[in-house]
């Protein structure tokens, strides 16, 4: 069992051109009012038993806002939108985690595809 903070600030696709805007809906979390539980077009999970609490806070890494996961539990699985890509085409995935006041903790950002 984990207990933790953990604190998502970023994370994106981006066609890998690296012209193109983030695919990720609110990506940066700035379109989402500080308070809220995490943006209205995403997910989450949480596992059976898991007590984990999403926020919308203050202390962004390129922004203002950060996602803010507190807790305990087996895991929780936060989802944004599915999004449309084209094939043969690159893409870039990336994000930044800062994990604060955790006996053990661990993030992984997925782009799953089917």
């Amino acid at each position: 069992m984990y207990s933790s903070l953990l604190i998502v600030l970023l994370c994106t696709v981006i066609a890998a051109a690296g012209t193109a805007p983030s695919l990720v809906f609110d990506h940066s979390f700035e379109d989402t009012k500080l308070g809220e539980t995490f943006p209205a077009t995403w997910t989450i999970y949480k596992a059976d038993g898991s007590e984990y609490v999403t926020e919308i806070a203050a202390g962004g890494k390129d922004g203002k806002q950060a996602l803010a996961v507190s807790g305990q539990g087996q895991h929780i699985a936060l989802n944004s939108r599915r999004v449309t890509i084209t094939t043969n085409t690159r893409y870039l995935l990336y994000g930044y985690v800062r994990i604060d006041e955790a006996t053990e903790g661990r993030a992984t950002l997925q782009f799953s595809y089917w």
